[in-house]
């Protein structure tokens, strides 16, 4: 709802309509004639109420209690009692909403039935008539101002819920997107700099200026490459998902990277079966990760050999790498949850670990309908 410099535009309307109901048999012969002061009241304190709420309703309960002493209960006074049945229910908080309620209904019995001068000739009858009547009055006003209350603290809960759940998202997002940064730099960075330690080593102990030409040609060309893809790293971090980390890899780079390793010193038996198909960008990146790591950690850890199959069917492609391992922690680390990761997130997965002699690492995708 809008405002009107600091003022709610309902309680504008609010305070017109009570305004000209406080009209009707009301009678102004002078400034100081009550009925006024009880209009003015009702154009004052639905301003009022949501700023100063006890104060407001004191106020109110003050005047009630001069208009219970007075011989004629106007259309105006009944207003300003259904206005504060209806702020203490709706604008007091816990618990000074509880006793001001108990207090405002024993008050009006109390005065209807000892003090009013209209009543005191009553009978006991007539006088719990005009009690009934006016305590459901204010019961019924009390009631709107409370499922107003209730209303409102219902769409804030709902709000805070949906904030939190979107905080939630969000900070999922973010462990998503950490993770994903934190496996394209562990790969990159592991797998370029076996390879660039393995050629500078090789280079050192060259016999001939022509190998260590070749040694240094690698260096500068992986390097190269691992330059260009370490910056379209950076440019995920700063654009986020509109841009795709390492978006110039993937399967058809795979013969390239064995190229690679072998040149690094690691001797790889590649084989590709079945009828190559085509897979999502995410898929060709995952495999084109987990062969990396992989070899990588044949590098590392086995004996200087390692066998790679890649094997299509209609419904399928299988990756087979394995290597002879001297080291048995080979799979603890980084790396071997990365390629899980990457595998699951493509819907496919990955397994690594020990076989006989020989670490394995066997990634599955689902092709086609199956994808």
């Amino acid at each position: 709802m809008a405002k009107v410099k600091g003022i709610r535009a309902i309680d504008l309307i609010a305070a017109g309509v009570l305004v000209a109901f406080s009209f009707l048999g009301s009678k102004f012969s002078g400034v100081w004639d009550w009925d006024l002061w009880l209009t003015i009241t009702l154009l004052v304190a639905p301003l009022t109420r949501k700023r100063w709420p006890l104060p407001t309703f004191v106020v109110l309960v003050g005047i009630l209690v001069v208009c219970s002493l007075r011989t004629e209960i106007t259309i105006a006074c009944i207003l300003v009692a259904g206005l504060a049945a209806y702020i203490v229910r709706r604008d007091l908080l816990h618990p000074s909403r509880t006793i001001a309620t108990v207090i405002f209904l024993l008050g009006d019995i109390i005065g209807l039935f000892a003090f009013a001068p209209g009543l005191v000739d009553e009978d006991v009858f007539k006088k719990f008539i005009y009690v009934t009547w006016s305590v459901t009055l204010l019961v019924a006003c009390g009631l709107m101002g409370e499922l107003r209350r209730r209303t409102l603290e219902a769409q804030e809960h709902a709000l805070e819920q949906s904030l939190a759940a979107q905080r939630e998202e969000f900070e999922k997002l973010a462990i998503a997107q950490r993770s994903h940064i934190a496996r394209e730099i562990h790969d990159l960075v592991t797998h370029s700099l076996t390879v660039i330690v393995a050629q500078a080593d090789g280079g050192r102990y060259a016999g001939c200026e022509e190998a260590k030409e070749e040694a240094l040609a690698s260096i500068s060309k992986v390097g190269r490459e691992s330059l260009q893809q370490m910056r379209s790293v950076v440019t995920f971090l700063r654009e986020g998902e509109g841009h795709a980390a390492s978006p110039s890899i993937g399967l058809t780079d795979i013969a390239g990277l064995v190229q690679q390793t072998v040149r690094s010193g690691l001797a790889v038996s590649y084989r590709v079966t079945g009828e190559p198909q085509p897979v999502s960008d995410s898929t060709s990146l995952a495999m084109y990760r987990i062969v990396q790591e992989a070899l990588t950690n044949a590098k590392n850890h086995g004996t200087g050999t390692a066998e790679l199959e890649i094997e299509w069917k209609p419904d399928a492609v299988t990756m087979k790498i394995q290597n002879p391992c001297l080291d048995r922690a080979q799979g603890i680390g980084l790396g071997v949850n990365g390629m899980r990761e990457r595998a699951e997130l493509s819907g496919g997965r990955c397994t690594a670990g020990p076989q006989g002699n020989n670490w394995q690492v066997l990634a599955t995708f689902p092709l086609g309908a199956h994808a």
